[in-house]
């Protein structure tokens, strides 16, 4: 069997679902509001993923929860992810390159990035502090997804 000789560029062409160790934490668009603050309270993040069945369909923000629950006077233990999620979706696909991720997170001023298959089903998630260790700096595991 011939061997794969790697594309040219090394690291920087390197995939990244090569990248990924595990995969990220991520709420489900059905989750409480209550959850999702919780959840990145104990994460020490600002934002979150959210998905249905898997699949990538927004993004939630400290902010969004906070004026869904408290600046709207929803409960907060019964109002949903999905109904004050961000639909615009920013994510890299699994066998696209980690300069492209990089250049991307640059661009936007991302602190995290989704990694999605070619169905959108979340499997990952990329940092800066990742992609710089894919240049050969030590790396710091993501959180992993539940299940």
């Amino acid at each position: 069997m011939p061997q794969e000789t790697p594309p040219e560029g090394g690291d920087e062409k390197k995939i990244l679902g090569d990248l990924l160790i595990e995969k990220t934490e991520a709420l489900d668009v059905h989750q409480t509001v209550q959850d999702a603050g919780d959840k990145m309270r104990s994460l020490e993040t600002d934002s979150l993923p959210v998905t249905d069945d898997r699949h990538l369909v927004g993004t939630v923000m400290n902010r969004n929860v906070d004026w869904q629950a408290a600046g709207q006077g929803h409960d907060p233990q019964t109002e949903r992810v999905g109904a004050c999620m961000s639909h615009e979706l920013i994510f890299c696909y699994e066998d696209q390159n980690r300069a492209e991720a990089e250049l991307l997170m640059k661009e936007k001023h991302l602190k995290y990035l989704p990694i999605v298959d070619r169905d959108m089903r979340i499997v990952g998630i990329v940092t800066p502090e990742d992609l710089a260790a894919a240049k050969g700096s030590p790396r710091a595991a993501s959180p992993s997804l539940p299940g």
